[in-house]
C-alpha cells in the first residue's frame, strides 16, 4: 500500500514539474510573439505589399518582420485600428505570467475581460476619433470592429449613451481581468491628492513668509539709508554754514593741558612710612549717655515683665556690655549668676 502511495506521489510531482516546464515554454513563446507583433506594428508602412489586402509595385517590404509582419500588422490595424497595439501588450503580460508559472483562478473570466477591454477600447477610439492620419495614410481609429460597435450603439442609445456604456465596459473589463479595485484606486488618488495639497499649502506659506521677510528687510534698509542720507545732508549744510561752524566750535570743550608729573630733584621730600600704621581710635566716654542707655535697658526689660537693675557698664571700642541683677522676688532670682547684656 505504501509503495503504491509513493508511486502516486512521485507521478504527481512529475506531472507538476512537467506542467511547469510547459508553462515556461508557453511563456517564452508568448513573449516572442508579443515582441514580433510590437516590432511589426512599429515598423508598419502603408506602402508595404500584404497578402489579401493590397498589391503594390514595390517588391520589398520595410517591415522588420518581413511580408508576414506586414500582413499581420495590416490585418490588426484594419480590424482594431489603434487598439491593435494593446494586443502586443496583452500578449506580453500573458507571456510573463506563464513564464513564472503564476497560478490564475477563473482564467476564463480573465480571458473574457481581456477581450472586452480590446473591443471596448476599439469602440471608444472609433466613436471619439473616427479616422486619423497614420504614417501617410488615413486609418480608422477603431478599425472595422470599433466602427461596427460605434455605429450600432449610436443608433440604439445615441452617442452619449454609447460613450458611457463603452467607458463602463472598459473599467469593468479591467477589474475582471486584473482583479483591480476601483475603490482602492480612488483611495490612493485621494490620499495622494491630500498629501500634495498639504505640501503645496506648506510651500506657499513658506514662500509668502520668505517674501514678507524680504520686503521687511528692504523697508528697514531703505529707512536706514534715508536716515543716513538726511544726516549726511545735515552735516554738509552745517559745514557750509559759517554760523553753524562757529556754534559747533564754541560748544566743543577745550582740551585740558597735560600737567608735569615728573618733579624736579630737591623740590619735594618723601613722606615717612609711619603714616601707613593704623592708630587706635580714642573712645570718649560720656557718663550721661551711658546712664540714659542703662535706663532704656531697664525699661525694655520691664516691658517683658523682667525686673532688674544695671549694676556696671563696660564700654568697649565696638559695643558696650552692661551687667544687670534681678530684683528680689522675681522668678529669675533662683539663678545665682548675673545677666550680662551687650548694648
Amino acid at each position: 500500500m505504501s509503495t503504491s502511495r509513493s508511486i502516486y506521489r512521485k507521478s504527481e510531482v512529475d506531472r507538476s514539474a512537467y506542467r511547469d516546464r510547459l508553462s515556461e515554454v508557453a511563456g517564452v513563446c508568448l513573449l516572442a510573439l508579443s515582441l514580433m507583433v510590437a516590432v511589426g506594428l512599429l515598423s508598419y508602412s502603408p506602402d508595404d505589399p500584404s497578402w489579401y489586402f493590397k498589391e503594390t509595385s514595390r517588391l520589398t517590404t520595410e517591415n522588420l518582420i518581413g511580408p508576414a509582419g506586414a500582413f499581420f500588422s495590416e490585418a490588426l490595424l484594419q480590424l482594431l485600428g489603434l487598439g491593435a497595439y494593446s494586443v502586443a501588450i496583452f500578449l506580453g503580460v500573458a507571456g510573463w505570467s506563464r513564464f513564472w508559472c503564476h497560478k490564475h483562478e477563473a482564467s476564463w473570466s480573465k480571458n473574457f475581460g481581456l477581450v472586452s477591454m480590446v473591443l471596448s477600447l476599439a469602440g471608444l477610439l472609433a466613436l471619439s476619433l473616427q479616422e486619423v492620419p497614420f504614417k501617410g495614410a488615413i486609418l480608422p481609429a477603431g478599425g472595422a470592429v470599433g466602427h461596427l460597435l460605434a455605429v450600432y450603439l449610436s443608433s440604439a442609445i445615441g452617442e452619449a449613451g454609447a460613450f458611457i456604456l463603452l467607458v463602463t465596459t472598459l473599467f469593468a473589463a479591467i477589474m475582471v481581468a486584473t482583479r483591480w479595485s476601483l475603490s482602492s484606486a480612488v483611495k490612493v488618488v485621494t490620499t495622494w491628492q491630500h498629501a500634495k495639497s498639504a505640501e503645496l499649502i506648506t510651500a506657499f506659506s513658506h514662500f509668502r513668509e520668505s517674501r514678507r521677510k524680504v520686503n521687511l528687510r528692504k523697508r528697514v534698509v531703505k529707512k536706514h539709508a534715508k536716515q543716513a542720507l538726511e544726516i549726511s545732508k545735515d552735516k554738509t549744510s552745517r559745514q557750509d554754514d559759517p554760523v553753524a561752524r562757529a556754534e559747533q566750535a564754541k560748544s566743543k570743550p577745550s582740551r585740558q593741558e597735560m600737567l608735569p608729573f615728573t618733579p624736579k630733584k630737591g623740590r619735594w621730600t618723601m613722606p615717612p612710612f609711619t603714616i601707613l600704621e593704623s592708630r587706635p581710635e580714642e573712645v570718649k566716654l560720656d557718663d550721661k549717655e551711658l546712664m540714659e542707655r542703662a535706663k532704656l535697658l531697664q525699661q525694655r526689660c520691664h516691658e517683658f515683665a523682667v525686673e532688674g537693675q544695671v549694676i556696671q557698664i563696660h564700654p568697649g571700642p565696638g559695643s558696650r556690655r552692661s551687667s544687670s541683677s534681678p530684683m528680689p522676688g522675681s522668678s529669675t532670682t533662683r539663678s545665682p549668676r548675673s545677666r550680662k547684656t551687650c548694648v
